[in-house]
């Protein structure tokens, strides 16, 4: 429901009103958040130790002389959000501010001030945009649909498509049929130093990533920006590197999700020290500790009984059904 409020557009808590959300922040104390997974592995390393020893260690031990605990992180820093998200109104937080929870993953929820918010009624036709004039536009073949700083090139003649450069200077034909959010030159300046500013914040982050070469979610240290920007050079935990997209990259600076049972994860398999796609089956009365079922991908061998294990919930990333579904083609290709 719409409001009038010191001559601005506000409005009041609805669960139907829907929202495309930015930069997500949330105000809170300094925690740790540690990706190792066992508390009986201790062992440690020294800056000093050779090549040969690093690239010999498990994924377990990489993790405790590589990974993330000494890293302290406030929620600001780990609630950050590159792109915009669709999201529902929960409740009005204060004058200006509003907690808004993600429909792509409802378990996730953000303090986003009033001016970081847009509602559905903003939205129109790529077809009514005028040449050389800025939008949100959602990020081509990308599964978190996250609308993105963009600028309107031209109309092409006699096709139903525009061409549209985005922030990172990636040109596409888009549709005429699809929906954006007109804003002006300021924001799309703004929100693209934003998003840049945190596409640079990740180098020498830890993170769990897919290893394209290796078909498999691997512990690593993002290296470098490379590409467009949101690509990123990485050094796997096998001392190995490749590239990747930061849409296949999570760590610290994923939003931190409340687990749902049924959800789809990317959960750590102990035996073979390595992040699997799983199903939430159960979850601990403290939300401590998942009970997942891994994903079995041998299509040659549907009729193995599937895996369940006992995980961290704070080590276990929640993904959306799209990326799950894009993940699960990519992985059986």
């Amino acid at each position: 429901m719409m409001t009038s409020k010191n001559g601005r557009a506000s409005f009041s808590a609805s669960p139907s009103a829907l929202l495309a959300v930015p930069y997500a922040h949330t105000n809170g104390e300094t925690r740790n958040f540690d990706l190792t997974t066992s508390s009986q592995d201790t062992t440690i390393y020294t800056a000093a130790d050779p090549s040969y020893i690093l690239s010999q260690l498990k994924s377990s031990e990489w993790l405790q002389r590589y990974g993330l605990k000494a890293q302290k992180l406030t929620f600001d820093q780990i609630l950050q959000q590159i792109g915009f998200k669709r999201g529902t109104v929960i409740k009005s937080n204060d004058s200006n501010n509003y907690i808004i929870e993600r429909i792509d993953l409802p378990g996730i929820q953000s303090n986003i001030s009033r001016n970081d918010i847009f509602l559905d009624s903003n939205l129109c036709l790529l077809e009514c945009m005028e040449a050389k004039s800025f939008a949100f536009i959602k990020y081509p073949n990308d599964s978190r649909q996250c609308y993105c700083p963009s600028v309107i090139l031209h109309h092409l003649e006699h096709d139903s498509n525009t061409k549209v450069r985005f922030y990172d200077c990636y040109i596409e034909d888009l549709a005429n049929n699809q929906f954006v959010i007109p804003i002006n030159k300021q924001q799309f300046e703004h929100y693209s130093i934003l998003r840049i500013e945190k596409e640079k914040s990740l180098i020498n982050q830890v993170i769990v990533g897919l290893n394209d070469e290796e078909k498999k979610f691997m512990l690593g240290t993002i290296k470098d920006r490379v590409g467009t920007g949101h690509r990123y050079s990485i050094e796997w935990c096998d001392t190995n590197e490749s590239k990747q997209n930061d849409e296949h990259l999570f760590g610290a600076f994923t939003l931190r999700n409340k687990h749902r049972i049924n959800d789809y994860v990317l959960a750590i398999d102990d035996d073979d020290t390595i992040y699997k796609l799983a199903k939430v089956q159960s979850i601990s009365n403290d939300g401590k500790n998942l009970k997942v079922q891994f994903i079995n991908l041998n299509t040659n061998n549907d009729n193995s009984l599937p895996k369940e294990a006992s995980v961290p919930s704070m080590t276990t990333f929640v993904i959306t059904i799209e990326y799950f579904n894009k993940i699960i083609h990519l992985l059986r290709t």
